[in-house]
């Protein structure tokens, strides 16, 4: 569903500035789930948090509202955090950092309505996460794996769901990253890999499904089938990329 253009600018006023108002015309707006927002009643644990956080970076920014649930139907409910599920910051943030890059910028903001004219809200906790964007530095790569996580995987945001990226996506990415004037040869290296890796793939599928008549390959270890060898060169390639993006093994 498209985003109305009251609601873009509320999001705009609040990126800027992170008031307790701006999130209350959030919440009095009622917009649901979209690609740059999402609502959670409860903390994600550390690697889904993560993940999350990885997608709104590869994604143009994004806000994680941490106290409101969205139902069946679309609405909010806007329960708030106990005392008990209200987390530090420092906490969260020592939690997650081993799945994210140094350079991913994002905050979280505490908001407590001890007083508020809509009564939904009134008295109630909520915490924010804020996830910059930042195209000098996309693709975001997620650092180690965890629940749902995969070393090395490039996640976004598709909807209300974080997933991992595409090939095209990741182009989608490198280019915008070109565009907004932050290329270097190394992302036109990286573009190269990507290709390359592609293309290896595709010979790879074309093998397992068409007998071929391919010769066997001689390497330093004898003789190999050429399926082998087009596999041998896939994980040989994912390894360089994985060097090139500064990716922890």
């Amino acid at each position: 569903m498209p985003i109305g253009k009251g609601v873009k600018e509320v999001f705009a006023r609040f990126f800027e500035d992170p008031t307790r108002d701006k999130l209350r015309e959030i919440l009095q707006i009622n917009t649901g789930e979209e690609d740059f927002l999402d609502f959670k009643a409860m903390w994600p644990d550390n690697a889904k948090l993560a993940k999350h956080i990885l997608a709104f970076a590869n994604s143009g920014g994004g806000c994680l509202v941490v106290g409101v649930s969205q139902q069946g139907d679309g609405s909010l409910r806007a329960d708030g955090l106990s005392d008990e599920h209200f987390m530090d910051k420092a906490m969260i943030n020592q939690k997650t950092k081993k799945y994210l890059p140094g350079w991913l910028n994002y905050n979280i903001y505490d908001f407590h309505y001890v007083e508020s004219e809509y009564a939904s809200i009134r008295g109630k906790k909520f915490q924010v996460v804020l996830v910059e964007d930042d195209p000098q530095h996309i693709p975001f790569v997620a650092k180690t794996a965890g629940d749902k996580v995969r070393s090395g995987a490039i996640y976004v945001r598709s909807g209300t769901e974080s997933i991992e990226a595409s090939y095209e996506k990741v182009q989608q990415m490198i280019n915008r990253r070109i565009e907004t004037g932050y290329s270097t040869s190394k992302e036109m290296d990286l573009q190269e890999h990507l290709k390359q890796l592609k293309v290896l793939y595709a010979q790879l599928i074309k093998v397992k499904n068409v007998p071929t008549t391919e010769p066997l390959v001689m390497d330093q270890r004898g003789e190999e089938s050429f399926e082998e060898f087009i596999s041998r060169m896939i994980k040989c390639k994912k390894k360089r990329i994985e060097e090139f993006l500064d990716i922890e093994g």
